[in-house]
């Protein structure tokens, strides 16, 4: 048949045909022709429009663009077709040709970049919108060449109709970064159209594919903005007086990305007397930034704005003060009255200043009170890297005074510095072998300083002597995750059963599984937890037995009723003591056979 008589054919039917062949597994003449003898590649050329997706599971669902493009792509032909299709075909095939050489050879994809171009203004948005998303797979470095011209027309795109082309475009500019300089016009247009009362749109399930979060666009423009080079500091001095003051915020880290320079320390001292809260917040966090480089200028007004109103503001004063290091020591008085500030996070913040200005211990309380709370730790943590700070952290532990939750705290942080903290390993000894509250912790920092594990099992098997039902759980929870190297304490956890059957019965089943037949001695205890009401416990107690064996056996008439469970709840409780009795009779016929 020629090639214009099969043109003139249906497209569908032919390709229908040429699927049938295919899935007949047929060896035909077609094999063999050329790309441009077949009427998929014919199909490709000739398409009128683009899917990004097929449509449907099967062959017969699919566009028939998609499927004349699996059937080019299926051919050892594929990368000279997708080729010729570049130069050959309509917007809509160059597409799908760019996206088949993207497959075949990557590289002539990114050489055939440029050709796209023209495609950036084609009046389906669906084809602008892929057409950006090969710019951006195809990498910045493929269109350097290209930049002047790509900038722009990527550029226009902001202002298209259609949300989703803008927020690409806007992507595929964040990619060129500071080549983007070329759409700063374009950049600022945008930012300046953003309404003074902006708030992130809701999110609407039905149409959530369509919409454009306001927020998140403003976002990309700030930060693109401060991509660019050369920089843009001209908008951003304009951006601070934007009535958005979210957007006038990020302004400000604008000004702060070009690093510290005394003119930057400058402008933000100024900034602090803003009329805005956020812009006054963005001031703080870039002097803050500054570190040691703050101007010695700046520290009587943040000193200052330590008795402001505003909780942030003192907070981040004080943090700013602690970064500045020894230049603030005139600031260690306002600092230690702020030990008193009914703000939890002002104290913390104030605390870890006066230990960076001066390394004066009397924050040192506040960090550990702010630690046994619920968090915080991150601050002792800072102070227990350095050696001084160490031994800070080991006076205050030793102080009577000191409560057991925060010196539980300190010596928590004392272990998370790792080898480097030996210098206080002495320290650790002497109180790892004193009984009481902080044995245990002092064990766990000496445990991750030098890798000891028998004082740390000691001071677990200490914890389930002990009267206290919180820690005796805590300890047995610990003793499982420790597997076979906590069978010494298996006695010890057996013999405090009785304190609390119901929450000790979970971890004893996990621990004796581990242990397997060494877990013996647990046996009568595994046999009272067939008995309680929890399921799980049940389950759990078969399985140790499982493991335990023949020195199991007594449990075997408490495991058959069990087995006779038939209640749907009780299936997988019926199943594990099944399958107990089947491993405690091999196990007994091993031992001991007829």
């Amino acid at each position: 048949m020629r090639v214009e008589d099969m043109r003139v054919l249906p497209c569908f039917a032919v390709l229908l045909s040429l699927v049938g062949s295919v899935l007949a597994g047929e060896k035909g003449p077609r094999e063999i022709l050329p790309f441009r003898d077949t009427a998929e590649y014919w199909v490709v050329r000739e398409a009128d429009g683009f899917w990004t997706e097929p449509v449907g599971d099967g062959a017969t669902d699919l566009p028939l663009p998609i499927l004349a493009w699996r059937m080019l792509a299926a051919r050892s032909d594929a990368k000279e077709a997708f080729a010729a299709l570049l130069n050959e075909a309509g917007p809509s095939g160059k597409l799908y040709a760019l996206s088949g050489l993207w497959i075949a050879d990557p590289r002539a994809c990114k050489l055939a970049l440029p050709k796209l171009l023209p495609l950036l203004a084609h009046k389906d948005p669906r084809v602008r919108r892929w057409c950006l998303s090969a710019l951006a797979w195809g990498g910045v470095e493929a269109l350097e060449q290209e930049v002047q011209v790509v900038v722009p027309s990527v550029a226009k795109l902001l202002r298209d109709p259609h949300p989703r082309v803008r927020a690409q475009a806007l992507r595929v500019l964040g990619y060129f970064g500071p080549w983007a300089g070329r759409a700063r016009s374009a950049i600022w247009t945008e930012l300046s159209l953003i309404p003074a009362e902006l708030r992130p749109e809701e999110e609407d399930e039905e149409e959530e594919e369509e919409e454009e979060d306001a927020w998140d666009r403003c976002e990309q423009l700030v930060r693109l903005l401060g991509r660019i080079r050369p920089p843009a500091l001209l908008e951003a001095r304009q951006l601070l007086r934007h009535p958005n003051p979210r957007l006038a915020a990020r302004a400000v880290g604008i000004l702060s990305a070009r690093g510290p320079t005394p003119a930057l320390g400058q402008e933000l001292m100024e900034l602090l007397k803003a009329p805005r809260a956020a812009v006054r917040f963005a001031a703080l966090q870039g002097l803050m930034e500054l570190g040691e480089r703050l101007p010695s200028a700046a520290l009587a007004p943040l000193e200052g704005l330590l008795g402001s109103q505003e909780v942030d503001t003192r907070e981040l004063a004080a943090m700013a003060l602690g970064a500045a290091g020894p230049k603030a020591k005139g600031a260690i008085g306002a600092l230690g009255k702020c030990l008193g500030d009914p703000a939890g996070s002002v104290r913390i913040e104030a605390a870890a200043a006066l230990w960076s200005i001066s390394r004066r211990a009397e924050g040192i309380p506040v960090l550990a009170r702010a630690a046994a709370t619920g968090g915080w730790r991150t601050r002792l943590d800072e102070i227990a890297q350095t050696p001084e700070g160490r031994r800070a952290l080991i006076v205050f532990v030793a102080r009577p005074d000191t409560s057991s939750a925060h010196a539980t705290q300190v010596l928590y942080a004392i272990g998370n510095a790792g080898a480097e903290a030996k210098d206080v390993l002495p320290a650790l000894r002497r109180l790892s072998l004193v009984p009481g509250a902080i044995q245990l912790p002092a064990a766990w920092a000496r445990h991750k300083l030098t890798r000891e594990f028998a004082p740390l099992l000691a001071a677990h098997r200490a914890r389930l002597r002990g009267e206290d039902v919180e820690q005796i759980c805590a300890s047995a929870k610990a003793l499982c995750r420790f597997g076979k190297r906590a069978g010494p304490a298996l006695g010890d956890l057996v013999a405090a059963f009785d304190r609390a059957p119901a929450r000790l019965a979970g971890p004893i089943g996990d621990l004796c599984q581990k242990l397997g037949p060494a877990a013996t001695k647990a046996v009568p205890v595994l046999i009272r937890c067939l008995y309680l009401k929890k399921r799980g416990d049940r389950a759990r107690a078969c399985e140790a037995l499982e493991a335990i064996g023949a020195e199991a056996r007594l449990a075997l008439p408490r495991l058959f009723v069990l087995a006779e469970l038939k209640e749907k709840d009780d299936r997988w409780c019926a199943f594990r003591a099944t399958r107990a009795i089947k491993a405690i009779k091999e196990d007994l016929e091993r031992v001991s056979p007829r």
